[in-house]
This record gives structure tokens, C-alpha cells and sequence, in this order.
């Protein structure tokens, strides 16, 4: 039986190297959108690179997606069983969720006001006061999405997933100690988002949109329940046929509302065999270990800053040195370095703990 960890245990080393990858990713195709010069010569000068890049480009969604799964899976591994249900435990873990949000939060706020007014303008409306009242509320969604009520601050797109985020993180509290069988949350996890996405086509509006993609991130949750119990198996049946009937619903006029939801439940699907087998494949864990997992997770530890930071930095290189490879590599340095920066000063003013070790799993 896996045991759930402390802010004292082990970090794990799987869940940094995949947010790791995903963050890189999401660098990735920011540097490809804002870079397009860069991105032409490259085409001109090789189009298996080109094509390449275009694949991976392509995959910012699913990236930010597999984020949210695997945040649903640590809010939930972090927190005993009974845990919610204590006195004052519900005020603890919200405490503790703001601790870890806030401050990044807070911080690329201003880094990215501070770039856009002086050396990366963007449009007006994006820097308005009611545009940064909207983003501290956590508001904000997707650029062009309908019933849109705020932009993202300051031309930072990537803003827009913290509002899931922390709608998620708020309504969670409310799911466990509203329902008491976890065999029934995911069912309503489910009704609750079929009622935000009927609501998103008749009259959208943000909240309609947080629940509508409410499954995604209670995937993870579900994966970190197997985990925990140890199971040797999972419902592969049942979540393979909704998994198919999603992708048929992905074919259809309807194919944008239900995206996020066929992605989500194919990454649990991929997460829950990996769990199953964790045992026949703990070998090649153990080789990908050094050359690869490893690095990945010390851009996982660093991919919320880096994640929040990112757009505004590569946006005021392309702006200063232009769209070139010169200011490619400084934009993703500066990233890098400045995420690091953030979350060892941000972390130690927060946390005043010791930098954790990673658990082999």
C-alpha cells in the first residue's frame, strides 16, 4: 500500500518530470508564436525540423491539460483520507493553496504589467484596472472564448488556466465533504460538467466553463485514489468506452466543448496503466532515470513560475532584440533563470524548509 506524502515527504520524481515536459512544451510554443520569422527560416531550412516543431507546437493544449490532471493527483496524494473532515482542515488546506499561489501569482502580475507599459506594449484593455481587478479574482479565461468577462492581464495568456486552477482547488472541499462515497464524486463531477457544458452553448460565462472542465482535473484525483490504494487494476473498460464515446463527440459539431474531457480521460487512462504496471516497468524507470526523468524534474520544480513568467519575458526579448535566434535563446535563459529565482526566493519566503528529495515512484 502506497502511503500519501507530507510537505515533509518525498517529492515524486514521475510527476516533476512530466510537469517538466509540459512546461517546456508550453515554452515551446509561446517561443513558436511569438518567433515566426524564426519559425519561417527554419521551415526554409529544413522541413523534417519544421514539421517537427509544428507537432510539438501543437501540443500546448494538451499540455496544460495534463497539468490539471496532475494537480487534481497532488491535491489529492497530499491529503490524508479523513483529512478535510478534521477540525480546521478545510482552512489549512485552503491556507496552503494560497501559500503556493499567491505569491508567483502575485509576482508575474507585475512582471507582466511592468514589461507591457514599458518595453512590450500590448492593447490598452488588457492593462485596464478592471482587467487586473478581473485577474486577481481569478476570472479570466481563454482569449476569444465566448462569454468571455476578462482577458488575461497584460497580454499573458497562460493566466487564463490559474482561474480553473483555483476554482478547482475551492470547490474541492465542497465534493469531498459533500459526498461521502468517492465512488459517486466522479458521477457528479460529471453531472456538474454536463450542466456547465449545456449552459456554455445556450449562455456562457466563466463558471459554466470552470465546471464544464471540472472532469479533467478530478481525473488525476481518481488516479491518485488508485495509487493510494494500491491497486492492482483499474475500471479500464469503463473508461475506455467513455474515452471512445468523447472521441466520437470530439468528431462532431461538438468537437471543441469536449476536447479537454476526451484528452482528460485519456490521460487517465495512460496514468492508470502506468500504475498497474508500475512494477514491470520499474526497470525502465530506473534507466530513463539520470538522463532523462531527472532534468525534467528540475524544470517540473521550477514550472509554475516558469509557466507564469514565460510570455511577458519572451514577448519583451522579441520586442528589444527582435525575431531572431539570438533573442530566442535569451528569452528562454531569461525564463529559465528567472523562475528559478522566484521559486527558490519565493519558496524559501514561504516555506522555510529544505529543498525535498524525490521518491523513486
Amino acid at each position: 500500500m502506497h502511503q500519501p506524502f507530507s510537505p515533509a515527504a518525498p517529492r515524486l520524481l514521475l510527476l516533476d518530470s512530466l510537469r517538466g515536459m509540459s512546461a517546456l512544451v508550453v515554452l515551446f510554443h509561446h517561443a513558436c508564436t511569438l518567433f515566426p520569422a524564426s519559425v519561417a527560416r527554419l521551415g526554409q531550412s529544413s522541413e523534417g525540423l519544421a514539421a517537427l516543431a509544428a507537432f510539438v507546437s501543437r501540443r500546448n493544449t494538451e499540455a496544460v491539460l495534463l497539468f490539471f490532471v496532475l494537480s487534481g493527483f497532488s491535491i489529492r496524494f497530499s491529503i490524508e483520507p479523513d483529512e478535510l473532515a478534521a477540525a480546521g482542515s478545510v482552512q489549512r488546506y485552503l491556507w496552503r493553496r494560497a501559500r503556493r499561489i499567491l505569491p508567483p501569482y502575485l509576482f508575474a502580475l507585475a512582471v507582466s504589467g511592468l514589461l507591457a507599459q514599458t518595453v512590450a506594449p500590448v492593447p490598452a484593455v488588457t492593462t485596464s484596472v478592471s482587467t487586473l481587478i478581473g485577474n486577481l479574482l481569478f476570472l479570466q479565461t481563454p482569449i476569444g472564448v465566448p462569454g468571455q468577462w476578462f482577458l488575461p492581464y497584460a497580454g499573458n495568456a497562460p493566466l487564463w488556466s490559474l482561474s480553473f486552477e483555483v476554482f478547482f482547488y475551492l470547490t474541492y472541499p465542497l465534493l469531498v465533504l459533500g459526498v461521502a462515497d468517492p465512488r459517486r464524486r466522479l458521477l457528479c463531477v460529471f453531472a456538474v460538467a454536463a450542466c456547465g457544458q449545456l449552459v456554455c452553448a445556450l449562455a456562457p460565462h466563466p463558471f459554466a466553463m470552470f465546471c464544464a472542465a471540472g472532469p479533467i482535473w478530478y481525473f488525476g484525483v481518481e488516479l491518485a485514489q488508485l495509487q493510494l490504494r494500491g491497486r492492482a487494476g483499474m475500471p479500464v473498460p469503463a473508461f475506455f468506452v467513455l474515452f471512445l464515446a468523447l472521441g466520437l463527440a470530439r468528431a462532431s459539431s461538438y468537437g471543441l466543448q469536449v476536447h479537454g474531457l476526451w484528452t482528460g480521460a485519456g490521460l487517465f487512462l495512460a496514468g492508470g496503466l502506468l500504475i498497474r504496471h508500475a512494477r514491470r516497468l520499474r526497470g525502465i524507470h530506473e534507466q530513463l532515470r539520470a538522463p532523462l526523468l531527472e532534468p525534467l524534474a528540475r524544470i517540473g520544480a521550477i514550472s509554475y513560475p516558469l509557466y507564469l513568467l514565460h510570455v511577458p519575458i519572451l514577448r519583451a526579448c522579441v520586442a528589444t532584440l527582435g525575431d531572431g535566434a539570438s533573442a530566442i535563446a535569451i528569452g528562454v535563459s531569461a525564463s529559465l533563470a528567472v523562475a528559478v529565482l522566484a521559486e527558490h526566493w519565493l519558496g524559501a519566503a514561504i516555506w522555510r524548509s529544505p529543498r525535498r528529495q524525490y521518491a523513486a515512484a
